[in-house]
C-alpha cells in the first residue's frame, strides 16, 4: 500500500465511486472560501492536487488565473476533456506534491478534498506546506480541507456494497496505527480488481501545532462546507485558512 494513490487515482473506478463529489459539492466549498478571502479579479490560484478539475474549472470561470497540478494522468485527461470547449485561464500540468516544480507566487493555494496524509511520515505529509510557504505572495493564504478524525472514528462504516455500471463494488474500512484504511474490490467481466486508500489521521490540535512549526497561523477553521464553526466531536471536516 506504499504508493496506493498512484494506482487508485489512475483508475476509472475512482471517479465513479466519488461521483457524488460533483460540481455542486465543489461550488459550496468555493463559496465558503471566496466569502472568507478577499481576492482581486485576476488573482493567481494554485490548485494542488487538482484531480479532474472540479475546483479549478469553477474558479477559472470566475476569471481567476488558475494553475492546476496533479500526479494522475487519468484525472488530468478528464480535466482537459471537461474544458475542451471553453477558453479559460487554466494551466494544467503533471507533478508530484513532494517536489513542486514552480517558482511562481500565488494569492491562494488550495489543498482540498483530503489531498493530505497519504504518506507514512510527518515529514512527507507536511512537505507540501513547507514548500507552499515560499510560493505565497504577501498576505497570501492556503486553504486546507481535510477529514475530521474524531468524526471518522465514531462514524466509520466497516463494510458496504455498491453497484456501478454492471460492477459489484465491495468496500471495507478500518482504522489501524493512526491510519484510516479503505479496501476497494470490484468484480467485472475481466475478473477481480483491488485498490486501497490509506490516510494518516491528524487531530485538529496536531494540525495546528504542525502548521505553527512551519510558520503558518490558522486564520479560520470551519467544520463543513456550509461554514459552520468547527466542533471536534460533530464536524465531519476540518477546513482551515492558513496565513504566514
Amino acid at each position: 500500500m506504499t504508493s496506493w494513490y498512484k494506482d487508485w487515482f489512475e483508475s476509472e473506478l475512482y471517479l465513479q465511486i466519488y461521483s457524488h463529489r460533483d460540481e455542486k459539492d465543489a461550488e459550496q466549498l468555493l463559496k465558503l472560501i471566496l466569502a472568507n478571502i478577499d481576492l482581486k479579479q485576476n488573482a493567481d490560484i494554485f490548485d494542488c492536487p487538482c484531480g479532474n478539475g472540479r475546483y479549478s474549472i469553477q474558479l477559472a470561470r470566475l476569471g481567476y488565473n488558475i494553475f492546476s497540478m496533479d500526479l494522475s494522468n487519468n484525472l488530468l485527461l478528464n480535466f482537459i476533456k471537461n474544458i475542451k470547449n471553453e477558453e479559460l485561464k487554466v494551466r494544467i500540468f503533471r507533478g508530484d506534491i513532494l517536489n513542486i516544480p514552480l517558482k511562481k507566487k500565488f494569492d491562494v493555494i488550495l489543498n482540498l478534498f483530503t489531498s493530505f496524509g497519504y504518506f507514512d511520515t510527518d515529514e512527507k505529509n507536511f512537505s507540501f506546506f513547507r514548500q507552499s510557504k515560499y510560493l505565497l505572495k504577501k498576505n497570501g493564504r492556503i486553504v486546507f480541507d481535510y477529514l475530521n478524525p474524531e468524526f471518522v472514528m465514531r462514524n466509520i462504516i466497516s463494510e458496504e456494497k455498491q453497484s456501478f455500471g454492471g460492477k459489484e463494488i465491495f468496500i471495507r474500512r478500518r482504522i489501524e496505527d493512526d491510519f484510516v484504511i479503505k479496501e476497494i474490490k470490484f468484480v467485472d467481466s475481466d475478473g477481480s480488481h483491488n485498490y486501497f486508500e490509506k490516510v494518516k489521521l491528524y487531530s485538529h490540535n496536531s494540525l495546528e501545532n504542525h502548521f505553527d512549526k512551519i510558520g503558518f497561523r490558522v486564520e479560520n477553521t470551519f467544520g463543513n462546507y456550509s461554514g459552520e464553526v468547527f466542533d471536534n466531536q460533530q464536524s465531519n471536516r476540518i477546513i482551515m485558512i492558513l496565513k504566514t
